[in-house]
């Protein structure tokens, strides 16, 4: 069984000089999928949190939720866009193709 990873928030934090905390962010306002939104957790969830560095100093971090998804055997069947679908269908049919090794180069 897949995994994929629900984004429950992202936070950004800066290097603090004044007082206890090392980094910190005074004007968070939770964000998903771009817009301000109310973020939910729950005590019978397990959750992923990642911190990564970024380019300005500042740190990201990320909470997640791990889903179980059922994926089929085909890369086709879960591809949602027109132009994708023909390329993975098109993938899929090259895959059954057998290599053909006495080509000489």
């Amino acid at each position: 069984m897949a995994i994929r990873l629900e984004k429950i928030t992202s936070i950004k934090v800066f290097p603090n000089t004044d007082g206890a905390a090392k980094w910190g962010n005074s004007k968070f306002t939770p964000y998903k999928d771009g817009s301000p939104a109310d973020i939910h957790l729950s005590a019978s969830k397990k959750y992923r949190v990642s911190v990564f560095e970024n380019d300005d100093g500042s740190l990201g971090i990320s909470i997640t939720e791990p889903m179980e998804q059922q994926a089929g055997d085909n890369l086709h069947d879960n591809v949602q866009q027109g132009g994708m679908k023909k390329l993975a269908v098109d993938a899929a049919i090259r895959r059954d193709v057998p290599i053909d090794d006495d080509i000489p180069f």
